[in-house]
């Protein structure tokens, strides 16, 4: 009889256990986030350029911010 308690008492702990550990895990996600900005956040500047290049009435303007918009997201990929 007592071996049918302890194993019991071990399936109880076990299931605490495991609780505190998804408490933990799921709490540590959060706190993993990365703080940077999003990648949208990242592609904001190459998207205005590149607005600005479709809005541009002046076919020079239009190619020089079209090549700034490419240098630009070339950056993002490249990771600098």
């Amino acid at each position: 009889m007592t071996g049918g308690r302890t194993s019991h008492i071990t399936a109880g702990r076990l299931k605490a256990l495991v609780t505190v550990l998804l408490v933990l895990l799921i709490t540590a996600g959060c706190f993993m986030r990365s703080s940077g900005p999003s990648d949208s956040e990242r592609r904001a500047p190459c998207d205005r350029l590149a607005a600005q290049a479709i809005d541009a009435d002046d076919l020079g303007e239009a190619r020089r911010l079209a090549a700034r918009a490419s240098e630009c997201y070339s950056g993002l990929q490249s990771g600098d």
